[in-house]
């Protein structure tokens, strides 16, 4: 029969090998822990290799678009100058279009006071022909009188030297 000592021995080595499967398990479950947590280490790892590719990208982009933006603003910059230089133009010309259409106003009623001093010349052009028509006209009863006269004294002359 088994002693004493070989019961407490054998217990004891029961009690040994029910601590190192317990301890097994144990050990076990902490592998399984790290297991699931190396796999997700994993996963951050690739979440992280994405996220690290975004970044690359977004700076590329920002710098792309920050380049954009600069030519933008020169862009901006030279169509606000065409178009103070359009405002600046199309003021001229107003002001062009409103000195000629003042001379043109100018020169109307200067055609129409010239057209009326030509009227008014017309009018003493044709009085003084009428006159000197009338002047003409007396100019011939007078030149026509006085060789009636002249014809009449020189035939008093010859009658009168005849007699």
């Amino acid at each position: 029969m088994q002693t004493l000592e070989d019961k407490a021995q054998l217990i004891q080595n029961q009690q040994e090998m029910e601590n190192l499967r317990a301890e097994i398990r144990d050990l076990n479950e902490k592998l399984e822990t790290l297991r699931v947590k190396r796999s997700q280490d994993k996963d951050k790892l690739k979440e992280g290799e994405k996220m690290k590719l975004q970044i690359e990208q977004l700076i590329e982009n920002k710098t792309r678009l920050m380049e954009n933006q600069g030519q933008l603003q020169n862009d901006l910059k030279k169509a606000k100058q065409e178009a103070r230089e359009a405002i600046e133009a199309k003021d001229r010309h107003m002001e062009d279009t409103q000195e000629l259409s003042e001379n043109v106003e100018m020169l109307t009623l200067d055609k129409e006071m010239a057209e009326e001093k030509a009227e008014t010349l017309q009018l003493e052009l044709d009085q003084a022909r009428e006159k000197i028509e009338e002047l003409t006209l007396d100019l011939e009863i007078l030149r026509t009188e006085m060789r009636v006269v002249v014809v009449v004294e020189v035939a008093e002359k010859e009658y009168l030297h005849c007699r």
